[in-house]
């Protein structure tokens, strides 16, 4: 996927009505890459497309319209993996140090960098569709995207992320309430981030939550919500009592009236 979306970029193509053929002769033309088998791409292709938005046609006329959403998700996290790429090759020109604490995890990247590559990788259409309405710039516009992939490393227990969302959902924010969000989505996306890919982390509830609080140690249920609901399978009818249920057996749930703005309680480590 990472050579399609590079060849998309490179030739400005619609990512709403992709064909089969065009990508192929992408590949082709813009980074040399012949004799690709076209099921290959055809299998990626509908791995990122929207449910039932590819053509039933056969060849290369068949066409696509790809997941704003999945395609900019997906291009975060190679800008996280090429990062680790360039850090890991450096590393291994240096004499070793005995430092073992290495690993994608621990990878961080300044706000300004990540964001700027971020938009760099993707097609125009998809930076587009993929942002949040009435954001003023695309890192406001895409900070949301960067749950269960990416921790801010000074995070607000408020979680700025998941009330944002949360506002949005509601439809309650207007004006000078979008303004403020606005800008306070702006400054979140300026700090320092933690790559912290949700299925990198363990399938045991208590080591996965064990390695969160190592990074953070209070999280909102917004927060954690990224990291916990893959646990409770996609099958789930009540998610949310689900995750609830996991909060109880290995959490404790802390409430402080030191911030005005948090009416929601943050969970801690037993």
């Amino acid at each position: 996927m990472d050579r399609i979306l590079e060849s998309c970029v490179a030739q400005d193509l619609a990512t709403d009505r992709l064909e089969l053929g065009q990508v192929l002769k992408a590949l082709q033309d813009a980074l040399g890459i012949g004799g690709v088998d076209p099921v290959v791409v055809a299998h990626v292709l509908m791995s990122f497309a929207k449910p039932d938005q590819a053509s039933d046609e056969e060849g290369p006329k068949r066409t696509f319209c790809l997941d704003a959403d999945k395609v900019a998700v997906f291009a975060a996290h190679q800008v996280f993996r090429r990062a680790a790429h360039s850090f890991h090759q450096a590393c291994s020109s240096l004499p070793p140090t005995g430092d073992t604490a290495g690993g994608d995890t621990h990878l961080e990247l300044e706000g300004k960098d990540l964001f700027e590559a971020w938009e760099m990788a993707l097609p125009l259409d998809v930076a587009k569709a993929s942002s949040a309405p009435g954001a003023s710039c695309f890192a406001g516009g895409h900070v949301r995207l960067l749950r269960g992939v990416a921790v801010p490393v000074e995070a607000n227990p408020s979680d700025p992320i998941g009330l944002a969302q949360a506002a949005a959902a509601s439809g309650a924010a207007s004006g000078a309430a979008e303004a403020d969000q606005d800008g306070a989505l702006q400054s979140l996306a300026a700090g320092q981030w933690r790559y912290l890919p949700e299925k990198g982390l363990s399938k045991d509830p208590t080591t996965r939550l064990d390695t969160l609080f190592k990074v953070g140690g209070a999280w909102t249920r917004a927060a954690l919500a990224p990291y916990l609901e893959p646990l409770v399978g996609s099958t789930s009818k009540d998610r949310a009592k689900a995750v609830a249920s996991l909060l109880l057996k290995h959490t404790r749930a802390v409430t402080t009236f030191a911030d005005a703005a948090q009416k929601e309680p943050v969970f801690c480590p037993r």
